[in-house]
């Protein structure tokens, strides 16, 4: 068989969770956990209330539940509000720096999971198949920057992540139990109903609005409808990733660059990707979540208060000195996920990790607003040589193929009382390929517990809750039906 995406739908279709190694497994858990946690936090936002009053006014059947709503509204409208919530502080995953998968890896498979009565088994095999297949799409694309100077490099001319949709249609058909034949269905229906971004992340403004670099809303709602449609039989073309005017050419991909070797060629002989996720400790940009770690060491060991420090001078990954990141006005809760001044703000005054950070109390008080304006950003020279380092790995090519980044350089440099403190790192808390920075399984649940709590704080019932659903989740080969769960994220 020479189609990829025939090797693709087959290898959905045949692979079970025996087959998945215990490591996979127990990240499908930590990913499962983690993407709950941040979607119950995501509820709170202005983007959480704005997304489930909307899908709980369409009413409808209840069968799968909108996290933190308390409500149950069809399977592709629940998969629709609770993916758009696992990235609305993003506090989610990310892969290789650059991309989110979590939310169309776990949501759409467990919308319908909880419609069908599937296992706890079964999500976590729909969940490491759905991590590596959008893993695997955009590690095929190859490198998505372009060596570029004064600012060292420039993305693709499209900015979007709409092939997380394939992701969302691999756990729903996996928890439907499709053959290859209705997988590649439903991979093309996907293919030619996947939200493409048509405008671009507007990294140059001071002001960003709720629509960021991906509708995940949109995608997790496709995938469900997608898979649904190809179960009734509708029908679309069966190997959408085999022609080569295909849909990464979308993404900016020069046409015949994109690399089947890695996108199909070596299915389920190599570690699958989701054992190499990063989990996020702090709600914003990935990319800030070095700088923030550093500056929040700094402080708390020497005791620095917001009236102690005279300036804070980031220098790290090159777009740190656009506007999204390097402002000190904000004015919306995308802006405050971004802007390094904003985070560095929330750190010094010690507000607890979660929608706190995003919300109007935070952003307006005017404390904060002053002392936002004590930080700077600088570009980190060091981060261009880290980086041509990952494109010349010849080992890392085989895995990344260029795509993403590894190392990020950061280096945090705080006056305050009359001295110069200083951290730096190229690795971030989080990161899975450092024994230091990788994420535990205590960290995650102290993670998930810090988020969580926000949705009814000060409540004992709800702690016992959170208990429960941690203990659900993380021996979820147990679970019967995944209905035990989702009782619990109401």
């Amino acid at each position: 068989m020479n189609s990829s995406t025939e090797k693709l739908a087959e290898w959905v279709a045949e692979t079970s969770y025996e087959d998945i190694p215990p490591e996979a497994r127990k990240w499908s858990k930590y990913l499962i956990l983690d993407t709950l946690g941040v979607a119950m936090a995501g509820y709170l936002t202005k983007i959480g209330k704005i997304i489930t009053s909307l899908m709980c006014k369409f009413g409808g059947t209840q069968q799968s539940t909108i996290v933190g709503a308390g409500q149950k509204v069809p399977s592709a409208l629940a998969s629709f509000a609770n993916t758009k919530m696992s990235n609305a502080l993003d506090m989610d995953d990310c892969f290789a720096n650059k991309s989110h998968f979590a939310g169309d890896s776990v949501f759409p498979a467990l919308a319908l999971g909880e419609t069908v009565g599937a296992s706890g088994k079964d999500l976590i095999t729909a969940t490491a198949l759905s991590y590596d297949v959008a893993a695997r799409f955009c590690c095929a694309m190859g490198p998505d920057v372009i060596l570029k100077e004064p600012l060292f490099i420039d993305r693709f001319p499209v900015m979007g992540m709409s092939y997380t949709v394939f992701a969302g249609v691999t756990g729903a058909t996996k928890i439907l139990r499709y053959n290859k034949e209705k997988i590649a269905l439903a991979l093309g229906i996907a293919a030619s109903a996947a939200p493409m971004s048509n405008t671009k992340f507007d990294s140059d403004s001071y002001w960003l609005p709720m629509v960021k670099y991906n509708e995940y809303g949109f995608t997790g709602f496709t995938a469900v409808m997608s898979s649904l449609l190809a179960g009734d039989g509708y029908t679309a073309p069966t190997r959408v990733f085999d022609d080569p005017n295909g849909f990464y050419l979308k993404f900016g991909t020069k046409p015949g660059s994109f690399n089947h070797n890695i996108f199909s060629g070596d299915l389920g002989k190599r570690r699958f990707y989701i054992t190499e996720t990063q989990i996020k400790h702090y709600p914003c940009c990935r990319w800030l979540n070095g700088p923030c770690d550093l500056f929040r060491r700094i402080i708390e060991e020497n005791d620095l208060q917001p009236r102690d420090i005279q300036s804070v001078k980031v220098k790290s990954h090159p777009f740190l000195q656009l506007p999204a990141w390097s402002t000190q006005e904000v004015s919306s809760g995308t802006s405050a996920q971004f802007s390094t001044p904003h985070c560095m703000a929330m750190i010094a005054f010690r507000v607890q990790l979660g929608p706190e950070w995003q919300s109007d109390k935070w952003i307006n008080n005017q404390k904060v607003k002053e002392f936002r304006k004590k930080v700077t950003t600088e570009y980190n020279p060091d981060f261009k040589k880290a980086y041509k380092e990952y494109l010349n790995d010849s080992k890392l090519k085989k895995t990344y193929n260029g795509f993403g980044f590894r190392k990020i350089p950061h280096k945090v440099e705080v006056r305050a009382r009359g001295r110069l403190f200083v951290k730096e790192d190229v690795w971030t808390i989080g990161d899975p390929w450092n024994k230091s920075t990788i994420t535990t399984e205590e960290q995650l649940v102290k993670k998930f517990r810090s988020i969580a709590c926000h949705l009814k704080p000060g409540s004992e019932d709800w702690k016992e809750r959170i208990n429960q659903i941690i203990e659900l989740v993380l021996n979820l080969e147990r679970v019967s039906d995944l209905r035990e769960i989702t009782e619990f994220v109401e």
